[in-house]
């Protein structure tokens, strides 16, 4: 029993201590994965927003001048129309609003969301019933600042959508000579809201009307160029429509297709899987009814434009777009009446749900590798189209606050995983920007801030963020030889606890097998069922019995008994010279007292002769046959003819 606690202990601390050092092992490998979480955390924390889930999310305010010279270079008000364009080339997850401007506010609408229906169609009636007017300057600050206002305004600011500004006008700043405002004013409100532009990373898509030529191309480049926005210029408003198309296509870097004509069939094609909406754009002399459009999908069953949760028509004097939401795989067809390739023009844009999730750690030290991953994702999770991403080209733009630029292509290591290994080797601030482009699109991660630290900096940067092991880790390289040591450390004490567990084993079951020849245990007797007490019978008078001689009899230990009586061949006892006595004979001649040693005499220990329930009491029931006579089991079982001395021939010493 006492080895068998021994061994429990034993196995109890080795346990302790294996557990002990895989925590320290576990704590380890925490610390480093931690220290890269909290890296790289910084630029996901900043990537996390409803902008990157693979939706257009996009708040648009539209500018619009109303000078009087406007109505010489839009007669046909195509401007309003290509204003209804973007809001119809927009899905729910976006807002828009306009801004109507002279010398002075005509009008404003706040932004909107596209998914609240009624108030959509309110902001569009009003756009359309926009009238320019014949007297009006143009104050093109006047109109930006307002524009911006809306978009900074708390609850569009704090809804996590990209921001656009797109601006029309058609002609430079001039202002009446007695108006309220001054060149010199007007032109100190543009230089603050191109910075403050700028600042809120609020592109500017300055598109100006050029109708008679007059117009400064400078100020628009300006105008865009300082808020990283784009400027486009045409001399007829007819190309409104096609300007605006492709200002939505250069938002979300979308390839917009020419689509050629026969026989008044147009063929839409569908890619892939990865499509999330199929944008058809008719432009065209032809009124709606004349064309009568129809659209079948790739099995050429034709498909209901109206009342089709699927479709979407929208129509004006300018164009008639028809879009298609989450198209089936294949070749669709239009079919267009009276249409050919010289009175219509059919543009094909496919907007794709994939969306760049970017991590690069910053800061980081010069003179190591700096790892950026970059994984293409869609609503379904990490983007497994094959065929799509064998089209896919990605590159890895950075680019230094004093404008050097690096470009580096990127490798996969898995289905829609990209990364490459950037060593910086100057100190500073860059931008780290992905880029996945196909011939259908193109798309960007978000730029991200990284700065590049000298390794003293960065070495004090990690003490005073609380990790002051990490960059003394940082400091010698360390770190990775600790780890294996831990790991050396944990495989032998593992390989010390399975020995021990092995000996604890082999000694119990050898201290199991010695116990099994001393002690049989009890066979099984079933309960005996409960009799109905009998009267007894007077019992006949029993003569005294004549005491037993008793013998003093050294108490000795089991081992040193054992080594007194002889065993037999057969696995019995030598008990006399002449003749081998059995296990159970022998037993019963054999006495345990209560301190778990054994002697030899007739009917009991020397010391409990006096009284029979003594011994009992002192040391519970479990002794009581021991103490009382032999078990019924043995009480006939020596049959010896040895003078009723089943003693004889023992050499047992005496006191």
């Amino acid at each position: 029993m006492m080895l068998k606690n021994a061994g429990r202990k034993t196995a109890a601390w080795l346990m302790v201590l294996l557990l002990v050092m895989s925590c320290l092992l576990v704590s380890v490998h925490a610390e480093g994965s931690d220290t890269a979480v909290s890296q790289s955390s910084q630029t996901a924390a900043a990537e996390e927003t409803p902008s990157d889930n693979g939706q257009m999310n996009l708040d648009v305010v539209f500018v619009l001048d109303a000078s009087g010279s406007m109505i010489k270079s839009d007669p046909n008000k195509v401007a309003l129309d290509a204003y209804r364009l973007f809001c119809d080339l927009l899905d729910d997850s976006c807002g828009i609003g306009y801004v109507v401007f002279t010398h002075e506010l005509l009008s404003s609408s706040e932004v909107v969301n596209i998914s609240d229906k009624a108030a959509l169609t309110d902001s569009k009636n009003k756009m359309a019933s926009v009238k320019y007017d014949k007297g009006g300057f143009t104050d093109i600050a006047l109109g930006l600042t307002k524009a911006k206002d809306l978009l900074t305004a708390p609850e569009v600011k704090n809804d996590h959508r990209e921001k656009v500004i797109i601006l029309l006008t058609d002609g430079n700043t001039a202002l009446p000579k007695d108006g309220p405002r001054t060149l010199e004013k007007s032109n100190d409100e543009m230089d603050a809201t191109l910075m403050a532009l700028y600042d809120y990373h609020i592109p500017v898509y300055a598109i100006g009307l050029n109708y008679d030529g007059r117009m400064k191309q400078e100020e628009m480049q300006r105008i865009a160029n300082e808020t990283n926005g784009v400027w486009y210029e045409t001399t007829t408003s007819e190309e409104l429509v096609k300007i605006f198309s492709d200002v939505f296509g250069n938002i979300y870097q979308l390839n917009g297709e020419q689509k050629e004509i026969v026989e008044g069939n147009v063929q839409i094609t569908v890619a892939d899987n990865s499509v999330f909406t199929v944008s058809v754009i008719v432009r065209s002399s032809l009124k709606m009814e004349e064309l009568n459009p129809k659209l079948y999908d790739p099995s050429g069953k034709e498909v209901s434009l109206q009342n089709n949760k699927d479709i979407s028509v929208s129509t004006t004097s300018s164009y008639t777009m028809i879009k298609i939401f989450y198209p089936d795989e294949g070749n669709w067809r239009l079919h267009l009446d009276k249409a050919n390739n010289d009175n219509c023009v059919v543009t094909q844009m496919d907007y794709y749900s994939i969306y760049l999730e970017q991590k690069v750690s910053t800061p980081a030290p010069t003179g190591q590798p700096l790892k950026i991953e970059t994984t293409i994702k869609n609503s379904d999770g990490v983007l497994q189209d094959k065929r799509l991403l064998d089209s896919i080209t990605m590159n890895v733009k950075i680019v230094s606050k004093g404008g050097k630029q690096v470009t580096k292509l990127m490798k996969s290591d898995a289905a829609g995983v990209y990364y490459c290994e950037w060593q910086p080797e100057e100190a500073g601030d860059y931008t780290v920007t992905t880029i996945a482009e196909t011939p259908k699109f193109k798309k960007n991660s978000k730029s991200e801030p990284v700065e590049i630290m000298t390794p003293e900096d960065y070495e004090n940067y990690l003490k005073g963020a609380g990790r002051g092991e990490e960059a003394k880790g940082h400091e010698d390289s360390g770190n990775g030889w600790f780890t294996i040591v831990v790991i050396l450390i944990s495989l032998v004490v593992a390989l010390l606890l399975i020995f021990a567990v092995t000996v604890i084993i082999r000694n119990v079951r050898r201290n199991h097998a010695v116990s099994g020849q001393a002690e049989e245990p009890d066979a099984f007797q079933p309960t005996p069922a409960v009799q109905p007490p009998q009267p007894k019978e007077k019992a006949p008078p029993v003569k005294p019995a004549t005491p037993p001689e008793l013998v003093d009899y050294e108490i000795v230990e089991h081992d040193a008994l054992e080594n007194l009586i002889k065993k037999g061949p057969d696995n019995v006892f030598n008990a006399s010279a002449d003749d081998y006595q059995s296990d159970a004979a022998l037993e019963a001649l054999i006495r345990k007292g209560p301190d778990n040693t054994f002697a030899v005499g007739k009917d009991k220990l020397p010391e409990e002769m006096d009284e029979d329930e003594e011994y009992g009491d002192e040391y519970g029931d479990e002794y009581e046959d021991d103490a009382g006579g032999l078990d019924e089991e043995y009480e006939d079982s020596d049959d010896d003819d040895d003078g009723n001395n089943p003693l004889a021939g023992l050499n047992i010493r005496k006191d």
